[in-house]
């Protein structure tokens, strides 16, 4: 055989290699950072604010997570509740209509 077919079957699973390795790298997952938004109350229901990050220890899915950072809010925070009322007084449950649930939601969040 010719120096020129050794070095093309050389080269060839070097090229399968460079091919493959995004799709190889795409399985690992990635260290993923996630934020928790937590008020902190003392025994009167007051905010307390000089919360440091021995104070806070978080469990996901059974395993204890590291808290990497806490740092107070920025901005006020928006919460949007939706609610599927579409079936009507139709559907009863043991807890009652979808108009006493959003009944419920109503004044649990007015309070």
């Amino acid at each position: 055989m010719s120096a020129r077919i050794h070095r093309r079957r050389a080269i060839l699973p070097a090229l399968l290699v460079l091919a493959l390795a995004p799709a190889l790298g795409a399985r690992v997952p990635a260290v993923l950072d996630k934020s928790v938004f937590v008020s902190v109350l003392d025994a009167n229901g007051k905010p307390v604010k000089d919360v440091v990050l021995g104070d806070i220890l978080l469990r996901e899915d059974g395993q204890d997570r590291e808290v990497i950072a806490i740092k107070p809010a920025s901005q006020p925070l928006a919460v949007a509740v939706l609610v599927d009322t579409a079936q009507g007084s139709r559907v009863t449950d043991a807890y009652g209509t979808p108009e006493e649930y959003v009944r419920d939601i109503r004044v649990a969040v007015a309070a």
